[in-house]
């Protein structure tokens, strides 16, 4: 089963105190699950680390915080989110290329995550980084033949939006909790 993880998941994977925490650790631990994301999670991640992290708004276990502390606040962010993604086992899938669009009778050349996005958004109808991420998912499906059957998120308004998503990409959003007992997993 291939599953693409949305950020949130990434970030609850990590955060000590988050109450999904243990059901994701045993949801990723699980033997044939392939995970992967886009580049944009890493952007992402780097964005939510640099506001949550300095604000208190995010734990890490102690070994890690007590490790990172000593580095400036820069390096603080790329730190973790290298380690983050050295920890947990999602596969980084870098579905780029450039793809025109034509707005005004003018071409432009743009990535193809941002065209797949445009192409989607008056169907489905979100916020620009959640269509980003749902592109990110389907351009990985499609350009690189990645057989992607859930996108993982805890975002509400994806999950609403659920069979519209699917409808337009083959690829049904997940909440942790209907993955966990989509695996039959105990409590």
């Amino acid at each position: 089963m291939i599953i693409y993880a949305d950020t949130n998941i990434i970030i609850s994977f990590f955060d000590v105190t988050d109450p999904l925490r243990e059901k994701l650790h045993r949801i990723f631990s699980q033997p044939n699950m392939d995970f992967v994301t886009g580049a944009i999670t890493v952007l992402e991640f780097e964005a939510i680390m640099a506001r949550q992290w300095f604000a208190g708004q995010f734990q890490f276990d102690t070994q890690v915080e007590t490790e990172i502390k000593a580095l400036t606040a820069p390096t603080q962010v790329y730190a973790l989110t290298e380690l983050c993604f050295r920890k947990i086992s999602v596969r980084i899938i870098p579905a780029s290329g450039t793809e025109t669009f034509w707005l005004n009778s003018v071409e432009y050349k743009m990535d193809g995550t941002i065209t797949m996005s445009l192409k989607l958004c008056p169907h489905i109808r979100l916020r620009t980084l959640d269509m980003i991420q749902i592109a990110s998912a389907l351009k990985i499906k499609t350009y690189e033949s990645i057989d992607i059957q859930y996108l993982l998120t805890q975002d509400q308004t994806i999950l609403q939006r659920g069979n519209e998503i699917n409808k337009y990409t083959q690829i049904l959003p997940i909440s942790c909790q209907e993955l966990y007992s989509l695996l039959k997993l105990s409590p």
